[in-house]
């Protein structure tokens, strides 16, 4: 690979890294109910793109609302569909494709192709389809069901509204109104809800008692790796490895459970509580910067009445700003993670378990209660 093309990828990818996320949501997709007298939303459309993003939500009765951002431009209309335009549109979401698609068949790469980003969020019977897919290329599988969506959604931009000021009409594409947690069919395959909907839902708060989260992202050689790891406070623990080459579609995934004795548990809780790092200001790492390789360790570390959240990275090879020639390396405090390195070497990766079979990756998010 051409060292151009090479960085112009590292820089890319950089930007991921930095955020913590293999690829990060734009906007929560919809799990809500609203005014029960007002006819249901039919579904919402949200494409993000390199410099503009476009959404629309639609109600049953035709009623619907559109919003074009680009750079700092906001446009923002409303209208009534046709009803023969309604039914056409009922019709593309009801193709067998669409309905029986999940998030599980859908490609999730660690590296995208493009920025081409669609959500969408299907009333159907009972709950809401939730789907993201990151790129232009994961929908093409889907082509029959999301081709015609896609050329609705620019459609939609060419129709003449009513065009709305940005003050108190601009929401995202986001139903109005209290927001309440609505029932559905858990046995379905669809994406979970926002954080934020779930804190503003009415439903009592779940305790989770874990004494750390590391998110590990690795960037070089060709490829980027994640690894994830959630320590409950009994001592079991949840570890993901994810791993990604330039130019491929495939990760590798690998998930792993086990538990480690109290002795190992106290000793990782005396690492996590040396003042260096609880003292540890929150910083968010450089991104879309050229460079040769790149590690970002990302920790969240529940405290009495809080919980810290912490980065810290190291890159390689990173260009001198307003000078010639580049620093081999740069970072923010990568020997404070010494300590926690070694202990994650000595008490988890050479335990020598082996791999779950069929598991699915949570990105070590916190589960429901303690294990």
């Amino acid at each position: 690979m051409p060292d151009a093309v090479q960085y112009l990828i590292l820089s890319l990818c950089l930007f991921y890294l930095a955020s913590g996320r293999a690829i990060p949501p734009l906007y929560a997709q919809i799990d809500t109910a609203t005014d029960v007298n007002a006819p249901a939303y039919l579904f919402r459309m949200e494409r993000h793109l390199r410099d503009t993003d476009v959404c629309a939500l639609v109600r049953g009765d035709g009623q619907y609302h559109v919003e074009r951002l680009a750079g700092e431009k906001a446009d923002i209309f409303e209208g009534v569909l046709a009803l023969a335009d309604l039914q056409k549109l009922e019709r593309l979401l009801g193709a067998d494709e669409l309905f029986q698609l999940t998030q599980e068949k859908i490609v999730m790469p660690m590296i995208t192709v493009d920025n081409d980003k669609l959500l969408l969020s299907v009333l159907r019977p009972g709950y809401w389809q939730n789907l993201t897919l990151p790129d232009s290329e994961s929908r093409k599988p889907f082509q029959q069901s999301l081709v015609p969506l896609v050329k609705w959604l620019e459609e939609m931009e060419k129709q003449k509204h009513v065009r709305l000021t940005e003050e108190g009409a601009r929401n995202n594409c986001l139903p109005p109104g209290k927001i309440e947690l609505k029932t559905r069919n858990r046995s379905a395959s669809v994406t979970s809800t926002s954080t934020e909907t779930e804190a503003t839902a009415t439903k009592q708060p779940v305790l989770i008692s874990y004494a750390l989260r590391a998110v590990i992202n690795r960037l070089g050689n060709q490829q980027i790796e994640r690894t994830c790891m959630i320590v409950y406070s009994a001592g079991r623990y949840h570890l993901e490895r994810k791993r990604q080459r330039f130019g491929s579609r495939d990760v590798k995934i690998q998930i792993f459970e086990d538990s480690i004795s109290d002795t190992q548990l106290q000793l990782l809780r005396e690492i996590l509580d040396t003042p260096t790092l609880r003292n540890k200001p929150y910083e968010e790492p450089p991104a879309r910067i050229p460079v040769d390789g790149a590690q970002v360790t990302s920790l969240t570390i529940p405290r009495a009445g809080h919980i810290q959240k912490v980065n810290i990275w190291e890159y390689l090879n990173v260009p001198r700003l307003g000078s010639i020639g580049t620093l081999k390396r740069a970072d923010n405090g990568a020997n404070l993670l010494k300590p926690l390195n070694k202990w994650l070497t000595s008490n988890i990766q050479e335990s020598k378990i082996s791999p779950l079979q069929a598991a699915v990756p949570s990105d070590c998010e916190p589960s429901g209660s303690s294990p």
